[in-house]
Parts: C-alpha cells; sequence; structure tokens
C-alpha cells in the first residue's frame, strides 16, 4: 500500500509539471462529418473483375478500350475498400490514444512543436506512429549494437529499422486519406532530422513502461456498430 501511495503522488507530481500543457492540449476526439461506419468497411472482397469475350464483330480497339476501363474501376473499387479499411483501424487507434495519457509527456510536446513548425501540427494519426517509433529508436540506442535483441536480429539492425520508420511513418498513406497536407520528400528529411537531434533521449527510456505505446486495442473495432460516426483526428 506504501508503494501504491508513493506511486500515486509521483503521479500528481508529474501530473502538475505538465499542467499547462495539458491545460492547453491541442488534441481532442474529433468525428468525420459525414463518414459512418459500414460492415462492408471491414469486409474486404476484391471486385470482381470479368472482362468480356471479344467478339468476332467487335474491333480490337474498342476491345482494348472496355478492358482500360474495366481495370480502372477494379482499381477505383479495390482503392477504395482499402481506405476505408483503414479509417476504421485509424479510428481504433485514436481511441487507443485518447484512452491513456501518452500525449501529455514532454517528448510528446517536443515532437508536436517541431510537426507544427512544419505546419502538421493537426495530423493526430502522424503523431501516434511517429511517437512510436522515435520512442523506440530513442530507448534502445543505448543497447550494445553488436548483441542480439529479443526481436531476432542485432540491436544496431533494429535502431536502423526504427530509423527508417520514423521516415515512413510521415509518408504512411494511412495518415492522409481525408486530404491532409503531405510533407515532400525533403521535408521528411528534415523533420527527422530535428526529432532526433532536438528532443533528449533520456525522457524516452521510461515511457512505454509508463505509459504504453498506444498499440490498437481491437475492442474498439469490434464494438463498432452500422451507422457509427469514425474518428478521424
Amino acid at each position: 500500500m506504501q508503494e501504491k501511495q508513493n506511486q500515486w503522488e509521483t503521479y500528481c507530481q508529474w501530473v502538475d509539471s505538465r499542467q499547462e500543457w495539458i491545460d492547453n492540449y491541442p488534441f481532442e476526439p474529433t468525428y468525420h462529418r459525414t463518414l459512418k461506419f459500414s460492415k462492408a468497411f471491414t469486409e474486404i472482397e476484391r471486385p470482381r473483375y470479368n472482362p468480356r469475350n471479344r467478339f468476332r464483330t467487335e474491333s480490337f480497339d474498342d476491345y482494348n478500350k472496355y478492358l482500360k476501363k474495366s481495370t480502372a474501376v477494379f482499381n477505383a473499387n479495390l482503392a477504395e475498400l482499402s481506405a476505408n479499411s483503414e479509417r476504421v483501424y485509424n479510428h481504433a487507434q485514436l481511441k487507443t490514444f485518447y484512452s491513456n495519457y501518452l500525449g501529455y509527456t514532454e517528448e510528446f510536446e517536443m515532437m508536436h512543436d517541431i510537426l507544427k513548425e512544419f505546419g502538421y501540427g493537426d495530423n493526430t494519426i502522424i503523431h501516434i506512429n511517429l511517437f512510436r517509433a522515435l520512442t523506440r529508436y530513442n530507448s534502445e540506442i543505448h543497447e550494445d549494437p553488436n548483441q542480439m535483441s529479443p526481436y531476432n536480429c542485432t540491436w544496431a539492425e533494429r535502431q536502423k529499422r526504427n530509423l527508417s520508420l520514423i521516415k515512413g511513418h510521415l509518408l504512411l498513406r494511412r495518415a492522409y486519406l481525408n486530404g491532409e497536407p503531405k510533407p515532400s520528400l525533403d521535408e521528411v528529411e528534415a523533420i527527422r532530422t530535428k526529432l532526433i537531434n532536438e528532443i533528449p533521449r533520456e525522457g524516452f527510456v521510461d515511457i512505454e513502461e509508463r505509459f504504453g505505446l498506444n498499440a490498437v486495442n481491437n475492442k474498439y473495432r469490434k464494438e463498432l456498430k452500422e451507422g457509427d460516426p469514425l474518428l478521424y483526428r
């Protein structure tokens, strides 16, 4: 009981130290104005592509035009199915994010300030995914690079992967499904450099232990009903 009391007091002190950021927290659950959940979003079925037989009376050019049109429709339908599935995933990820206090940390605030500087401070999905890779990179960089990690690779290979993920999450299609502005490759490199160089690494060491890293809680997907609004930021 004494240990729990000490933990609670430590937590309260931490909340007090972060009160200004908490009071001005720039994120709040925001539902899409028109998009509603449909079971079809999660029942991914490839659209059927059935090219018709070319009859002797049909010219080769006409048949080619038909094939191109059919292929374009097929690809458009498949892209829509994929995007809707990703919107459901985003919803569950956002629900998970808003259920904990990871975003109240000083490191998250510093990351937000850098993203805001480049004009991407409103993209919640970017924040969530970037912070996960950034935490892993900074908390594991102190490991012996030549030693094997629990991930079936050396720590050097693991660090290289996380460094690549920081860049990859800035280009993740799933973060730009609603017309959000997307950074150029030059901006991505600049953002990654600032994230790595300007946020002290020490603060990342125990973040995952204290807060978790927003692994998607599948219960938020399973509880969706037909017509429910979807979080998008």
